[in-house]
């Protein structure tokens, strides 16, 4: 009983070796591409880690975004609007160290500089379109492991 005591506390720990693991090619060196569609916007996007994702303070992660419109265009947000990142480790019940900003580098095609993870591990990743008084347009997620 008591061996499975600390074993569970272990596990709960946030350096338990669930959160060690690397999944689905993600590495510190290696560009990984996702494709979700703004519903309400119809608003392709593409993006991909140009940097990280890490998993330390120490390190600083970019993510590159490239909005498409029905025609497969590269669009710019709406007058006002930006883009907005935050990431939630579920499995820990916190939030990233950083979240950044994007800017954008020509139409449609931004980047956030300034993303910092506390640690690796499973991570669900935010993006959302904010309009011009910070409220959320709309959100997509995706879960991440690294």
């Amino acid at each position: 009983m008591i061996r499975l005591m600390v074993f569970l506390i272990l596990l709960s720990a946030c350096g338990s070796p669930r959160n060690n693991r690397v999944t689905g090619g993600l590495g510190t060196d290696q560009k990984v591409q996702s494709q979700k569609i703004f519903v309400q916007k119809n608003i392709k996007v593409v993006s991909y880690w140009a940097q990280g994702p890490y998993g330390t303070v120490t390190q600083k992660s970019f993510i590159t975004v490239y909005l498409y419109n029905q025609n497969d265009e590269l669009v710019s947000l709406q007058n006002g609007e930006e883009l907005g990142f935050y990431a939630v480790m579920p499995s820990m019940g916190h939030g990233l160290d950083q979240p950044g900003f994007f800017e954008e580098l020509a139409p449609g095609i931004y980047i956030n500089r300034n993303i910092t993870f506390n640690m690796p591990g499973d991570w669900e990743m935010r993006l959302w379109i904010m309009d011009a008084q910070g409220n959320m347009v709309e959100e997509i997620r995706w879960l991440e492991v690294f």
